[in-house]
């Protein structure tokens, strides 16, 4: 009988604390829509004739990001 009676008193305590502080508000303003920036750097090529597969397909994965406008390349520093 104690277990009920402690939810019981939990659950009034909340609806009377819910009471003073007033209703839910949520302001949603004007958003920023601004692609989020990313680097791909070149795969490494486990031996030399792989070099350029592993350049090419770096610049295929960038260019389908890229492609979304979600995300932005930057470049190489």
């Amino acid at each position: 009988m104690r277990p009920f009676i402690l939810w019981f008193a939990l659950g009034l305590f909340s609806l009377s604390t819910m009471a003073v502080a007033g209703p839910l508000h949520i302001d949603i303003g004007p958003g920023v829509i601004e692609p989020m920036p990313f680097a791909a750097p070149d795969f490494i090529a486990e031996n030399g004739s792989s070099g350029t597969l592993a350049h090419d397909l770096a610049r295929v994965v960038a260019a389908d990001l890229s492609g979304t406008g979600l995300v932005r390349e930057i470049g190489a520093d």
